[in-house]
């Protein structure tokens, strides 16, 4: 809900976050991964729970951090990863699960080189996740949702 309330600040009242002065940037960052983490230690599974909020805003400021820095590459690469950012979370722990279930079925051992290839296969799950909801989304609407500018 938070996220929704952002974009109709940015959308329908035309706030550019990324314009934010770099201290506030500096200091939300530092507040919100902080409070994330802490809430994460010091309350346990009530923690995680409830720390959104705090993640939110802590790596939101540090993603505008980053592309604030004005590296071409890490700014593609910020993009490219805002991409496909919520098919990697749709995907990850399914894919995750399936892996860690086929090792443990033919008894094996979850090691790194099997670790890097499950990441690089969520990666490529989520990019085609991402082409499918591009699709459902000119599919569906005269106006694509990934289109809206202010």
């Amino acid at each position: 809900m938070l996220g929704m309330l952002l974009a109709e600040k940015f959308f329908v009242k035309g706030y550019e976050f990324w314009k934010m002065k770099i201290v506030y940037l500096v200091l939300l960052s530092v507040a919100g991964i902080g409070g994330y983490v802490g809430m994460a230690l010091m309350f346990g599974a009530y923690g995680r729970l409830l720390n959104d909020v705090p993640a939110l805003i802590g790596y939101t400021c540090l993603s505008l951090l980053v592309y604030r820095c004005s590296l071409a590459l890490l700014n593609s690469f910020v993009l490219w990863a805002g991409k496909i950012s919520y098919p990697l979370y749709l995907v990850h722990v399914l894919l995750l699960l399936l892996v860690l279930r086929g090792v443990q079925r033919f008894g094996g051992t979850f090691s790194w080189p099997m670790a890097i290839a499950t990441f690089l296969l969520c990666l490529l799950a989520a990019y085609w996740l991402e082409k499918f909801f591009r699709w459902v989304d000119k599919a569906l609407f005269v106006t694509n949702v990934a289109s809206i500018s202010a």
